[in-house]
């Protein structure tokens, strides 16, 4: 895995190869053995996260971290069948995990796997603490292909779920179907930081 960092117009970004390092799916490995990313991800990320926490970062992984698919919030062996965050539970909880216990506020998730867009706001609490992120998914800009698209029936949109002794709050907007792309414009105050995120969704047609 070839990870990168890197900052765009004041914004520091992580792009995280989730592709090469993650299981194969349909592996007979348990599940808190297979993982989306390696270890020596892991480190480097949560290390990266450390030092951009209290400002807005973003975390960019072809595969989207939030809403969960319909087939894995089913239950037994559902993940099995997803290629996102949520086909690999136990590399989520050791995310969330970490952003609670460490307190990484002001994160935002950046993928685009699905082909198609979607915002979705997510709280984690554990105890008395919490955390607060968000999840911002697009389109193709060219997907001749609509059986290889992911559709908002699919998932889950708005729920609440347990992953292990964490809390789980997901809200989710879809964007109309169709080609396009999304567009992120932190607002920025007064004193340089940026204390608002505007996403907007455009179609190519």
């Amino acid at each position: 895995p070839v990870d990168q960092r890197f900052v765009i117009g004041g914004t520091p970004i992580y792009m995280a190869d989730s592709r090469n390092a993650r299981s194969a799916r349909g592996s007979h490995m348990p599940a808190p053995d297979q993982h989306i990313l390696s270890q020596a991800q892991f480190t480097q990320l949560f290390s990266w996260m450390q030092a951009h926490t209290g400002r807005l970062h973003v975390v960019a992984t072809p595969a989207m971290l939030l809403p969960r698919r319909r087939v894995t919030a089913s239950g037994t062996q559902g993940h099995q069948h997803s290629d996102s965050w949520d086909g690999f539970p136990a590399s989520l909880y050791q995310l969330f995990d970490f952003m609670v216990t460490q307190q990484i506020q002001r994160t935002v998730f950046v993928s685009g796997d699905e082909h198609h867009s979607l915002f979705a706001r997510i709280t984690v609490r554990r105890g008395g603490r919490e955390v607060h992120m968000v999840s911002v998914h697009s389109s193709a800009l060219y997907a001749p292909l609509p059986f290889a698209n992911g559709h908002p029936d699919e998932f889950v949109a708005n729920e609440t779920f347990q992953l292990g002794d964490l809390h789980i709050d997901v809200s989710t907007t879809f964007a109309p179907p169709g080609d396009g792309f999304v567009v992120l414009t932190p607002v920025v105050g007064g004193d340089g930081q940026a204390h608002a995120l505007n996403v907007a969704f455009h179609k190519t047609g």
